[in-house]
């Protein structure tokens, strides 16, 4: 059998992981509340976006590879530039994945999924 996991302690991993992953989404806003910046500067599609690239995937690195680009395309930082929006969540990201390595593209999609439901939540247009 070696370094692989069952299926079944996959799931069991996942599923284990599902309230941190929900407080770790809760935390990332509440920092951006506490720091009195936009909490969501991008729009709707921008963040489906990035759950649409974790789920087209098998990389982490790729996931987060793809919201630089969207920073660097971000010229007058009021997106994912706009105070560390995108660094702050390329850090969450990377804090996620390594939660447990076995499972990381697993956490960080469903980490995202969550992430996109509170930030339509806390995005006053949801827009």
């Amino acid at each position: 059998m070696g370094s692989t996991i069952s299926a079944i302690d996959r799931i069991t991993t996942i599923e284990s992981k599902k309230d941190e992953l929900v407080e770790e989404v809760e935390s990332f806003f509440e920092d951006r509340e506490e720091r009195r910046t936009d909490v969501v500067p991008i729009k709707k599609n921008q963040f489906e976006n990035v759950c649409r690239m974790a789920m087209a995937t098998t990389s982490v690195k790729e996931v987060m590879n793809f919201i630089r680009y969207q920073i660097g395309r971000d010229k007058d930082n009021q997106g994912w530039g706009n105070s560390n929006f995108g660094e702050d969540l390329i850090k969450k990201i990377d804090m996620v994945a390594k939660l447990d390595l076995s499972v990381s593209i697993e956490l960080v999609r469903l980490f995202l999924g969550f992430w996109n439901r509170h930030a339509l939540y806390k995005r006053p247009d949801n827009n």
